[in-house]
């Protein structure tokens, strides 16, 4: 894989001031940012620029192949050894490519850099800035949500731009789960050291109690949540760019 160039060609960036129930609020339209590998869509969301698709690499920024699980064993095998890996919903290349790949927590927190160059995985503290300008925890994950694909009513109406979609994840019991009904995205930051001693009922030994912050959307709830989970989960990625 190429090393992406750092140059962004950006086209018309419009800004709309709207008023809600009295609060000026900046929107912005989605852009396009142009490199040579890969084509990025980014939204702007107050000062940040966010991807607004899940990450969906198979090499770190340096050109180094990140390791694909073809099978639990595979899963396993990377998280007893702390390797960072990636893996399509149910091991299956046919799926959605809208829903990105699946990363543990080692290929978030690798140095050779996850995202692609100029961009980097999201903090926690980045993604409260967003959930701030989304209009809280409580309601804010209706305004992030796309407005198709989460089951049971569950859309939202992407208000943002954001377009969060239910990808699922690989769970703390080595199962997928909640396809088209949940979205959980790595944050970059670890979960505090007094909470690192709950390893889940299948955690590989050598990464029971690694644990990282987490935000959850769920299609039965209209709010945000920041949970914890173990380092060798297989989770969704979003990306916000660097500040120059």
């Amino acid at each position: 894989m190429r090393k992406s160039a750092a140059l962004f060609y950006l086209p018309v960036l419009i800004l709309f001031a709207i008023t809600a129930f009295g609060t000026n609020r900046l929107v912005t339209q989605p852009l396009r940012a142009e490199t040579k590998d890969p084509v990025i869509r980014f939204v702007k969301i107050g000062d940040q620029d966010w991807m607004t698709e899940n990450l969906d690499v198979t090499a770190f920024r340096n050109g180094d192949e990140i390791l694909q699980a073809h099978s639990r064993e595979d899963w396993e095998r990377a998280a007893e050894q702390q390797l960072p890996a990636w893996a399509y919903y149910n091991f299956d290349s046919t799926q959605n490519p809208v829903y990105g790949k699946l990363y543990n927590w080692f290929a978030v927190n690798d140095a050779r850099g996850l995202a692609p160059e100029g961009w980097h995985v999201a903090s926690k503290d980045e993604w409260f800035k967003l959930i701030e300008n989304a209009g809280g925890w409580t309601n804010g994950g209706s305004k992030l949500k796309g407005v198709t694909g989460w089951k049971n009513d569950g859309n939202g109406i992407n208000e943002l731009g954001f377009d969060a979609q239910p990808a699922g994840y690989l769970s703390m019991e080595n199962d997928f789960a909640n396809r088209e009904m949940a979205g959980a995205w790595w944050t970059s930051t670890a979960a505090p050291e007094e909470s690192q001693d709950e390893g889940g009922a299948m955690a590989p030994p050598s990464s029971a109690n690694e644990k990282a912050m987490v935000v959850l959307l769920t299609n039965n709830y209209a709010g945000i949540q920041l949970i914890q989970y173990q380092t060798y989960c297989g989770l969704s990625v979003r990306c916000v760019r660097d500040k120059p």
